[in-house]
């Protein structure tokens, strides 16, 4: 089995790690146009330790409650913002007191209930610092059947969600750094499968909604200095991603949606592994154009 928002399966999600670049320039969505203070002119601290907000149910709560919880996480670091900041309409298009897929339901498709649960997109809408975040699935992965025989047995002790263990923003330096340690929920997988299962059935997609909330709209996925992976970009695409309703659970509840494919379907071969994720706010004549922002995905060994 495997989780994908693109062949509905059962499995999982993990997470890794990430090392940002930034610099401001114009262009985007229309207002209002949230904007990093970073570079060389940068007021704030050379670096910054950011906090992570815990998954969260969003089932039946306000767009405006959950636009002041979002807006309240952002304002927090106020010394990153040029200016205060607020969600980006265009980007996130939510249902009002709407349901919203749970990370169960996300993972194991075939759950009675898809929506019970912590949401699956708290993770990411929760979290407006982390501007572009790994969603790790396994492909493939068969349970162990005389260990698990329903799949409820399996879905229920099943690592389910890694949050990073530290992010940290470097405003001068233009660059942000999500660590993320993946070896323990491997092996916790590997413990629970059917088989031999190497590391190499670990892929993700790439969620960078929170990027374009803050004016970045384009990305590229480079091969000159990623590591162990076994795809990449072919081309400079829009981000085009948003939070709207999606008919994927409950018959409709908010889900992410409009991933480029060079956003979905990335697998590792080994660890130590490397993404380096190209950013930029307005589209550039090549992915040679230096970017806007770059986002190194650092996925630990050890």
């Amino acid at each position: 089995m495997r989780i994908s928002r693109i062949n509905p399966v059962t499995c999982t999600m993990m997470a890794v790690g990430l090392s940002i670049s930034l610099s401001a320039c114009g262009g985007g969505d229309s207002a209002p146009k949230n904007e990093l203070d970073i570079g060389f002119h940068s007021k704030a601290p050379e670096s910054i330790q950011i906090g992570t907000n815990g998954l969260a149910n969003y089932n039946g709560k306000t767009k405006e409650s959950l636009f002041q919880m979002r807006t309240k996480a952002a304002n927090a670091q106020s010394n990153l913002l040029k200016a205060p900041y607020a969600p980006n309409p265009s980007v996130f298009q939510i249902d009002d007191k709407g349901s919203w897929w749970s990370l169960k339901g996300f993972l194991f498709r075939d759950a009675a209930d898809k929506i019970d649960g912590p949401s699956r997109e708290s993770a990411f809408f929760g979290n407006p610092y982390l501007l572009v975040c790994p969603e790790w699935y396994a492909d493939p992965i068969s349970r162990a059947q005389a260990r698990f025989p329903k799949q409820s047995d399996f879905a229920n002790v099943f690592p389910t969600y890694l949050p990073p263990a530290s992010i940290k923003i470097f405003p001068k330096e233009q660059r942000e750094e999500l660590v993320y340690n993946i070896m323990p929920h491997y092996n916790m997988i590997k413990s629970m499968s059917a088989g031999n299962w190497p590391i190499s059935n670990i892929a993700f997609n790439l969620n960078a909604y929170n990027a374009r909330d803050f004016g970045f709209n384009y990305v590229y996925v480079d091969a000159s200095k990623s590591k162990n992976l076994q795809r990449y970009s072919s081309e400079v695409k829009p981000i085009g991603q948003s939070l709207s309703t999606s008919k994927a659970c409950a018959p409709v509840c908010n889900d992410l949606t409009g991933s480029a494919d060079d956003l979905v379907g990335l697998k590792l071969k080994d660890v130590p592994a490397q993404c380096h994720v190209l950013l930029w706010k307005e589209k550039p004549s090549s992915y040679v154009v230096p970017a806007d922002m770059t986002v190194d995905i650092i996925v630990n060994g050890g």
